[in-house]
């Protein structure tokens, strides 16, 4: 999937999600950049909610993108991410009535018309606290809005991300204005939705002017933060319709209302106006996204929750692998509490791993290639690439030619270096015979102590080769049909 100039590896996006893991002054950590890094495989991460500028802080700590040593906290997380291979952008936004006085030094928190918040509480320093009544935002004070969404967007750019996702949902302040339910005022930015849609173009507008890549978050349905709309529909409808004039590079669609309470279909006359990149988001699995994209209802789909107690979800799908259930409710504490620690799976069935360091390339492709040249029993290669234990280290397996021959060097470095390709599950699997065959070679003429490590390899190695007599068979069945319809889609070309 080709997003502007970034080539994305699938079709499942990352959610942002606020976890209010940043340290004092609202600066990204370390913390951060690891727990980004550890879900580089998704198709796009989308940073969370960030600040967009100083004194509109709706979540304590949350991140900001305003100051320099907030850039400078950023810029661990990207470049931890791309040298993970992910791609990532930002997502910046203004809290508007969210935010509370007692997380912005006594500043009263703004909004298109003043109405509080209501059913809910904030979280601050002093406890949960009720909102506040915010200050009606005056027209003269709108262009400061837009500049420093346009400053945010600059700056996010400086710290390395992809692009930025501009934050129009879930009741923060441009959702504000959009919506019927907050925006009571009157002029150029209340009234009908053209009006009520005017400071979100205009943000559109300054931000596609210093990021390269943008999107768009849209929410019309859902109720949290007190938001409601006379009509949805018709809202997303002109939307879409409007969003095309614009260099956007897709919008982010949140598909229903987290809190149940407004019913509609939002996707539909999105996918029919909306031209761009099309993203869904809320309560997917993995076979409803795939459906829902395989049907060109949508183009994407994030995942949010699925994200927090499973880094590596793109893989999970792909395997179809039981995922970890998230933490209940997710935990937004201050430092490391609640912190997913979810391992990742396995190296993927049918997939001989080979990882070799440099100066090991040649005798590795030695190796691999010998299958050509005739059956060869197992045995203490003094041919291995140096400094290699035979059986801990790697284990070269050969029987009949282009039935078994794998080899697996756990070093460092990738098997790029080498040009080596992967080997496949029908090409590489073990059978019964064969092992047994192995177990004699390895057994003849071979102490106690390497017969006992050959059964420990075999063991570990059946947990990822097809078709090996110790596994069940009926673990396998189904399953490669199954993933092969789920990468066709959602998974992407590459897998």
């Amino acid at each position: 999937m080709v997003l502007g100039a970034l080539e994305l590896p699938n079709r499942i996006w990352m959610a942002p999600l606020t976890r209010c893991r940043a340290e004092d002054g609202h600066v990204p950590g370390p913390l951060m950049a690891e727990y980004y890094a550890q879900r580089a495989s998704a198709g796009l991460i989308i940073a969370e909610a960030t600040m967009a500028m100083e004194g509109h802080s709706a979540f304590w700590h949350e991140p900001g993108i305003h100051s320099q040593a907030q850039l400078e906290g950023w810029r661990l997380t990207t470049e931890a991410v791309h040298r993970a291979g992910g791609r990532i952008v930002l997502q910046i936004w203004h809290g508007g009535r969210a935010c509370h006085p007692l997380l912005n030094g006594g500043r009263v928190p703004v909004a298109p018309s003043p109405i509080a918040i209501s059913g809910d509480e904030v979280h601050t320093p002093e406890g949960k606290q009720p909102y506040v009544v915010p200050r009606e935002l005056g027209d003269d004070e709108i262009p400061a809005i837009v500049e420093g969404f346009r400053l945010a967007a600059r700056n996010a750019m400086a710290a390395g991300f992809d692009g930025v996702e501009v934050h129009g949902a879930n009741g923060y302040l441009l959702d504000e204005f959009l919506r019927d339910g907050s925006n009571h005022r009157s002029g150029p930015y209340g009234g009908p939705i053209a009006h009520r849609a005017r400071l979100l173009l205009e943000v559109l507008e300054a931000v596609a002017g210093e990021a390269p890549l943008m999107g768009l978050r849209l929410s019309p349905l859902n109720s949290y933060n007190a938001m409601a709309d006379s009509d949805p529909i018709g809202l997303i409808t002109w939307l879409a319709r409007r969003l095309n004039d614009l260099p956007l590079a897709y919008l982010h669609l949140m598909r229903g209302d987290l809190l149940g309470r407004q019913q509609g279909d939002v996707l539909s006359p999105a996918r029919e106006h909306y031209r761009g990149v099309l993203v869904s988001n809320m309560g997917y699995d993995a076979s409803e996204a795939e459906a829902a994209i395989a049907a060109g209802g949508v183009d994407a789909v994030a995942f949010g929750t699925a994200f927090l107690a499973n880094p590596d979800l793109p893989e999970r799908f792909r395997r179809g692998a039981p995922l970890t259930p998230p933490i209940r409710p997710p935990s937004t504490a201050p430092g490391r509490r609640g912190t997913p620690t979810t391992p990742a799976l396995r190296r993927p069935e049918g997939r001989a791993q080979v990882s070799v360091s440099q100066q090991n390339c040649r005798a590795a492709t030695a190796m691999r290639a010998s299958c050509t040249s005739g059956p060869r029993p197992l045995h203490r290669s003094t041919s291995r690439p140096r400094g290699l234990s035979p059986w801990r280290d790697s284990v070269w397996m050969s029987s009949t030619c282009g039935r078994v021959s794998q080899l697996a060097i756990t070093n460092t470095l990738s098997e790029r270096r080498c040009g080596l390709l992967r080997s496949s599950p029908s090409r590489w699997g073990l059978s019964s015979g064969s092992s047994s065959r192995l177990l004699k070679s390895a057994k003849a003429g071979s102490s106690l102590r390497t017969a006992i490590s050959f059964w420990i390899w075999l063991n570990r190695a059946c947990s990822t080769v097809p078709g090996c007599f110790l596994r069940s068979a009926r673990s396998q069945s189904n399953r490669p049909r199954r993933n092969q319809r789920l990468s066709s889609r959602l998974l992407g070309s590459s897998w």
